[in-house]
């Protein structure tokens, strides 16, 4: 039970691992449909640690322009899968793999053609201290 909740402690996706932010964010057979299909995602990156070395692997890259964008779509990759579970878990709406790459398409198009540059000043994209905060309930922070 968190904050009053009753929640199943198992991935509503694949219900076969626990939940926890490696799975529902690197592992879990969704989010790995969602980077595969991905235009920018390989299959190296799949396995390339838990979320946090994702996210630091992505900060290291040398270009700016490069760099934005692939941080710009691990986000957008995992605000979909965030919102995709709390649908299914709250709304009882059932995910979809189609609609959720659609929808990372569609945020990361968005991000990176307008807000990007105007939320995250360049010094921010240092993997050494990054606070993303989508909503009360999802706070990604890197030290």
């Amino acid at each position: 039970m968190l904050r009053g909740c009753l929640v199943d402690q198992f991935c509503i996706f694949c219900v076969f691992f626990p939940e926890t932010c490696d799975h529902l964010f690197r592992d879990c057979i969704l989010v790995r449909y969602i980077r595969i299909c991905d235009e920018g995602s390989d299959a190296s990156e799949l396995d390339a640690g838990d979320v946090r070395r994702l996210w630091t692997d992505a900060s290291n890259i040398p270009n700016a322009a490069t760099r934005s964008k692939s941080l710009t779509r691990l986000a957008a990759i995992w605000w979909v899968i965030w919102t995709e579970r709390n649908n299914t878990i709250f709304r009882k709406v059932l995910s979809n793999a189609i609609r959720a790459l659609e929808r990372v398409a569609s945020l990361t198009n968005v991000w990176n053609g307008a807000l990007w540059p105007l939320l995250v000043p360049s010094s921010m994209l240092s993997p050494h201290f990054f606070i993303f905060v989508i909503d009360p309930a999802f706070l990604v922070y890197f030290v």
